[in-house]
């Protein structure tokens, strides 16, 4: 099994060095000779410790796993991030980040009144007596985007 290489090495049977790939290209993969020369290069950090299925990108996207799909999407992103600027990465975390808030706001519009007073009362929301599940809302709503 191959493992993708992590940091420089020397293979101690053939003297071979081995250098992790630059931001973007197709990872340099490793393959033990034993299971020692695994566990070694494993606890050095030399080489990860999942095995890399180097036939994944000869499979249709179609008939891979859920765990092989991650494990590309998470290569492919790292593989993208060493192409964005600084600029770009911020302008993606607030993207994410507004996603994020998006989403706890649909969530408030699911809770009883009885949860929605507690939410209020936790952000210090005044209700000046709002008894209504969308007054409450408009109130916790308006808190929240003059934060």
């Amino acid at each position: 099994m191959k493992y993708v290489v992590k940091a420089e090495f020397v293979d101690r049977h053939t003297g071979t060095r081995y250098f992790p790939a630059a931001r973007g290209e197709e990872p340099v993969t490793f393959e033990p000779a034993d299971d020692d020369q695994f566990k070694a290069l494993v606890a050095a950090r030399c080489i990860g410790d999942e095995p890399i299925g180097l036939s994944l990108f000869d499979k249709d996207v179609a008939d891979l796993t859920r765990a092989e799909l991650e494990m590309l999407a998470l290569e492919s992103a790292k593989a993208e991030i060493g192409r964005v600027s600084d600029e770009d990465l911020r302008a993606a975390i607030e993207r994410y980040r507004d996603h994020l808030s998006a989403s706890e706001e649909d969530d408030i519009e699911k809770l009883s009144v009885e949860k929605l007073k507690a939410v209020a009362a936790e952000e210090g929301v005044d209700l000046d007596g709002a008894t209504k599940k969308a007054d409450i809302i408009a109130a916790i709503k308006l808190k929240r985007e003059a934060a």
